[in-house]
């Protein structure tokens, strides 16, 4: 059975870019609870505005 380089590629590609998505976002997520535990809600509320960003910059 022969596999095509471009689908094995396509397929490696997908996965790693749902996995590294999935890994900021957790990042973030995990930054907003923290927060709104240490700092309270008020000052957490920036942090939603952050979420986005850290999706974008990892």
């Amino acid at each position: 059975m022969e596999y095509s380089y471009s689908k094995v590629t396509k397929f490696n590609s997908n996965l790693f870019s749902f996995r590294f998505s999935f890994f900021s976002t957790g990042i973030a997520y995990l930054l907003y609870f923290y927060l709104k535990k240490n700092v309270g809600p008020t000052r957490t509320v920036s942090v939603t505005l952050l979420v986005p960003i850290f999706g974008m910059i990892f």
